[in-house]
C-alpha cells in the first residue's frame, strides 16, 4: 500500500525519486516513520506490518532501502534481514535495523548478517537521517559481512574516544615544534604562525577544541584574535590558552577579559603546560557530553511529542466507527447487551484520552482559544462524576457533593470538564475502597474556592510537584498527565489549584476561579 503523502517541505535532495519499505507491527510507530521519510523527501514510502509481508512485497518490487523493527510476529527483522541477504535480487538493499536493544552481541550478530545501519528507539529525525546517509554510502553488498568488517566493527564498539583536537598559534617555528612534543601524544594538533590563519581554521566545519595562542604576533597579535573569535557565535565557545613571556602581565590581564580561560608563561614547563592543558580539556570533554545528552534529550522530547500528534489523530477514525457500530448494534442483539456496553465505554474512555491529550497539545503550544462563559458548578460536577460513574462503582466509593446550583464561574465548557473529570478521576483512583469523597464550594467575593477531598495521601516525594507533567507514585497504569492537563486548563482560565499538604491521611486539592 502506499502511504506517500505530499510534504510540507520542498524536497530537492538525493532521496526525491527512491522509495523505501517500512517493516513494523506497530501502527503508531510505522505513521511516525512515515512521517519521518516524508519530510526526509522520500518520493515513495511504502509499509508492512511483519516480515513475512515484506518479503512479499519485495519479491513485486523494487525498493532502494528497507528500515525494519528487529521485534516482530511471524517473521522478526534479523531472519527478515537474513532472507534479504540470502537472495540475489535484493541482498544489495540497503538495511537499517530498529530496535531498543543496546546488546552489543546483538549488534554484532545483526553486523554478521550483514545490516547497513543499526538505529536505537528513542530516536529523532536527524538521527534517521544520518543514518539513511550511512547506509547509503556503505550498504552491505554481501550475503554475510566478513570477519574482518565484524572486528573492525567490534573494535570500534570498545575504543576509546577519539582525541581532542588543539590549534597552535605561534610566529616561532621552534616555539610550534616545542608544543608540538610535548603534546602529540595525547591529543591531535594543529598549527599555523599567524592570527589571520588561525580564525581561518576555526571558521571550518571541524573547529578545534582548544587553542594554544601566543600573545606577541607580527601584523595581527593573540589579543586581536582573542577578541575576533569570542565576537563570533560560531567561535566564542572555543577554550583560548595564552602563551605569554613573564613581561605580558598587562597583556595577559587583557586577554583574561576578553575571554582566554588561562595562560602559561615562557619558558615553557612541559610539567605545567600539561597540567593546564589537561584541566581545560577535561572540561571541554564534559561540556561536549553533556551538549549530547541535551540535544538527546531535545530529540526524544519532539519524537514524543511527535508520537503524541499522531496518537490523536489516528485513533480518532476507528473511535468513530466503533462507536458508529456499537450505536447500530444496540437495541438489536439483546444478547450482546453487557459486551456491547463494554465496548461503548471503553471506547468512550479512549475518546475522552484523545481529546484531553488534543486540548493539552493546544494549551502547551498556546494555540486554544478560550471563550468565558457562564459555568453552572454543580450541574458540572454532577456531570463529571456521571462519567466516572463505573469507576466509583467498582471501589463502592460514596461522593459527597454540596455545591449550589447557585454556584456559577466564567469558564471555557471544555476546559472546565478537562478540569473537573481529570481532578475527580484522580482522587477516585487514589482513595480507598467504600471511602468518601466529598467535593464542596465555597464561595469568596470575587471566586469560587473548591475543595476535593479523598482518604489517602499523596506521597511526600511528589508533594512539590503534584501538578507537574510526568508526575506520578504508585499507580501502575499512572501517566501523570492528569494532574498536569489540570493545572493547565485552570491556568488558562485565569484560575489557580493548589494541593494542601497539611492534612493527615487526606488529600485535599483546591480549585480557585473567578466569579462570572
Amino acid at each position: 500500500m502506499n502511504t506517500s503523502k505530499p510534504n510540507s517541505f520542498v524536497n530537492t535532495n538525493e532521496y526525491r525519486n527512491m522509495s523505501v519499505i517500512i517493516v513494523d507491527d506497530l501502527p503508531l510507530m510505522v505513521s511516525t516513520l512515515v512521517s519521518m521519510f516524508n519530510d526526509i523527501g522520500f518520493k515513495t514510502v511504502h509499509k508492512a506490518y511483519d516480515g513475512k509481508d515484506a518479503l512479499l512485497m519485495l519479491n513485486k518490487q523494487k525498493y532502494d532501502l528497507i528500515v525494519a523493527d528487529w521485534n516482530m510476529p511471524r517473521l522478526n527483522g534479523l531472519d527478515l534481514l537474513k532472507a534479504i541477504r540470502n537472495n540475489e535480487g535484493t541482498r544489495s538493499i540497503p538495511f537499517i535495523m530498529i530496535t531498543g536493544n543496546v546488546s552489543q552481541t546483538d549488534v554484532i550478530t545483526a553486523i554478521k548478517c550483514g545490516v547497513s545501519e543499526y538505529l536505537i528507539k528513542p530516536f529523532s529525525k536527524g538521527m534517521l537521517r544520518d543514518r539513511v546517509s550511512r547506509a547509503f554510502r556503505a550498504p552491505i553488498s554481501s550475503s554475510r559481512a566478513s570477519s574482518t568488517q565484524v572486528n573492525k566493527m567490534e573494535d570500534v564498539q570498545l575504543a576509546p574516544p577519539n582525541k581532542n583536537s588543539i590549534l597552535l598559534v605561534d610566529d616561532e617555528s621552534a616555539n610550534l615544534l616545542l608544543l608540538n612534543e610535548l603534546l602529540q601524544d595525547d591529543y591531535k594538533l594543529q598549527s599555523c604562525k599567524t592570527g589571520m590563519k588561525a580564525i581561518e581554521i576555526c571558521q571550518k566545519k571541524n573547529k578545534p577544541d582548544l587553542i594554544l595562542l601566543d600573545i606577541m604576533m607580527p601584523e595581527m597579535d593573540g589579543l586581536e584574535v582573542c577578541k575576533a573569535l569570542k565576537s563570533q557565535p560560531e567561535t566564542e565557545h572555543i577554550p583560548i590558552i595564552f602563551v605569554s613571556a613573564l613581561t605580558q602581565t598587562a597583556d595577559v590581564v587583557k586577554g583574561l577579559a576578553l575571554g582566554a580561560i588561562d595562560y602559561v608563561t615562557k619558558p615553557i614547563t612541559p610539567e605545567i603546560l600539561k597540567a593546564r592543558v589537561n584541566t581545560h580539556m577535561k572540561l571541554v570533554t564534559q561540556h561536549q557530553s553533556m551538549s549530547v545528552q541535551v540535544d538527546t534529550l531535545m530529540d526524544n522530547i519532539r519524537l514524543r511529542d511527535d508520537i503524541e500528534h499522531i496518537f490523536q489523530h489516528d485513533l480518532r477514525n476507528p473511535l468513530t466507527t466503533i462507536l458508529a457500530a456499537v450505536n447500530k448494534l444496540e437495541g438489536n442483539v439483546s444478547e450482546f447487551q453487557e459486551d456491547i456496553s463494554a465496548i461503548k465505554s471503553s471506547a468512550a474512555v479512549i475518546q475522552a484520552m484523545v481529546e484531553q491529550q488534543m486540548i493539552m497539545h493546544k494549551l502547551e503550544s498556546n494555540e486554544y482559544h478560550i471563550e468565558l462563559t457562564s459555568i453552572d458548578a454543580r450541574a458540572l460536577v454532577m456531570k463529571t462524576v456521571a462519567a466516572l460513574s463505573h469507576e466509583i462503582e467498582e471501589k463502592s466509593l460514596s461522593v459527597d457533593i454540596e455545591i449550589s446550583s447557585e454556584d456559577v464561574f466564567a469558564g471555557d465548557s471544555a476546559l472546565s470538564f478537562n478540569l473537573f473529570h481529570n481532578l475527580i478521576k484522580n482522587a477516585v483512583e487514589a482513595a480507598p475502597n467504600e471511602s468518601t469523597i466529598s467535593i464542596e464550594c465555597n464561595p469568596k467575593e470575587h471566586h469560587l474556592v473548591f475543595i476535593i477531598k479523598n482518604k489517602g495521601e499523596v506521597a511526600e516525594e511528589i508533594r512539590s510537584s503534584f501538578f507537574e507533567k510526568f508526575v506520578t507514585f504508585g499507580k501502575e497504569k499512572g501517566t501523570g498527565l492528569g494532574t498536569y492537563s489540570a493545572k493547565l486548563s485552570a491556568n488558562v482560565m485565569q484560575g489557580k489549584l493548589l494541593l494542601n499538604t497539611e492534612t493527615d491521611n487526606q488529600t485535599e486539592i483546591e480549585i480557585t476561579l473567578k466569579k462570572l
